[in-house]
């Protein structure tokens, strides 16, 4: 597919440009383009810039969304969320991943790192969709690491290419040291990564200390955790001798701030800005639908650059420049995806138009600023992903709304009753 996307603006540049896709890459930026056989995207009024990644998510737990709100975190997850999981289905999975797929897709995600059970059907879901993702199966005992090789072999570069899989064991505390240790040496036997909760509460690091008298990070560390490429989404309680340990490991890992789930859960504030001085890649993720309750990652973008403004008591870190950049090219990197997270000629063309031409965006002195600051997914006009076009002018061309929120709303009702 030829795709020519007219006249839109650019965060670093001035003027208007043209855009020209070819394939699954953006061919050509410049300020006329002419091909004959494209299809003619008009961007009037619009901002084009790469779409967002989401890099710690519970896709399917959007049909959770709602069900279990104002309770701290272990109450959530031993008192309703697990028992409800316990009614998973493949059925269930792939329609809220869906349903999350299509919240995605509307509010300028592009690309999301995923950690659920039943993974064929959330990575059916994501060649159904359109969308980027890199799947983990949730793993909590060696029954379920031991069918990781036939995953990995049967969807690793699937999607023609939007499909990554990595492991994912939960956390520390859910997972026996063993499994853990087994997961590593997996890990580097089949060159993927490992994605897990960590850090991510006061209970958290009583459990691992009680246990094993080590900080959590210490402990990860210990089971070789840190030594291949690795999200830690939540990483909250951390303090400077974490961020040492973990700073000769800073090419592999990937740190995800979560802010609204964090506050909703009350786990804590993560010295993001601490881990960023430090070298650690920071990413941002809304959590599932079930802690967040949106996955609008425009709204988490706002609410992570203020949280750490206010944390760190610096109104000028984490500035709207830095905080985009942290939710396309350091999320990119974290799922693994080459070429991904830039408007720039011979990358993937995952791209969103943001519109404009709305009252809250008016006036704008500071594109980048504004993007940050003022704008909502609702303000996202068309979306892209590996070069086709996913939504244009906010009507979905791919997936059926009526449809997926109906298959959905069955599933939840079933798995809540």
């Amino acid at each position: 597919m030829t795709i020519l996307i007219r006249n839109v603006k650019l965060l670093d540049k001035e003027g208007l440009f043209d855009i020209l896709v070819k394939g699954q890459y953006i061919k050509n930026i410049a300020p006329r383009l002419e091909d004959a056989d494209a299809i003619i995207v008009n961007g009037q009024g619009c901002l084009a810039m790469p779409g967002l990644v989401n890099t710690h998510t519970h896709a399917a737990m959007s049909l959770l969304r709602g069900y279990a709100d104002d309770m701290p975190l272990m109450s959530w997850l031993n008192d309703k969320i697990w028992p409800a999981e316990a009614r998973l289905n493949d059925d269930f999975v792939y329609w809220g991943t869906m349903l999350a797929a299509l919240e995605m897709i509307k509010s300028g995600t592009t690309c999301f790192a995923d950690m659920y059970m039943h993974l064929d059907a959330t990575a059916k879901a994501i060649e159904d969709s359109g969308l980027r993702a890199s799947l983990s199966d949730v793993l909590f005992n060696e029954e379920i690491l031991a069918k990781q090789p036939d995953n990995i072999e049967k969807w690793q570069g699937a999607a023609e290419g939007r499909i990554k899989i990595m492991l994912g064991p939960h956390s520390l505390y859910a997972c026996q040291p063993k499994l853990l240790q087994d997961t590593v040496k997996m890990a580097q036997k089949l060159d993927t990564g490992i994605h897990i909760h960590l850090a991510e509460t006061l209970d958290e690091e009583n459990i691992i200390r009680e246990r094993y008298n080590m900080r959590p990070v210490a402990f990860a560390k210990h089971l070789g955790l840190l030594d291949q490429p690795l999200i830690a989404a939540h990483m909250v309680h951390i303090n400077d001798s974490d961020i040492m340990l973990m700073q000769p490991y800073l090419e592999y890992i990937s740190v995800v701030n979560n802010p609204c789930s964090n506050m909703k859960l009350v786990s804590g504030g993560a010295p993001v800005v601490r881990m960023a001085e430090a070298g650690l890649n920071i990413t941002i993720g809304t959590d599932g639908a079930s802690s967040n309750n949106s996955l609008d990652m425009f709204h988490e973008i706002k609410v992570s650059a203020l949280l750490n403004k206010l944390q760190s008591g610096q109104p000028t870190v984490f500035s709207a420049a830095e905080v985009l950049n942290i939710a396309t090219i350091n999320g990119s990197k974290a799922c693994l995806f080459d070429k991904t997270g830039r408007m720039q000629e011979g990358y993937k063309a995952d791209i969103i138009l943001v519109d404009l031409q709305k009252p809250h965006l008016c006036p704008c002195h500071n594109m980048a600023s504004q993007l940050v600051y003022a704008a909502s997914g609702q303000d996202v006009k068309t979306t892209i992903v590996d070069g086709r076009i996913l939504m244009q002018d906010y009507k979905m061309t791919m997936l059926d709304e009526e449809k997926i929120m109906s298959e959905a709303s069955r599933c939840a009702y079933q798995m809540t009753a």
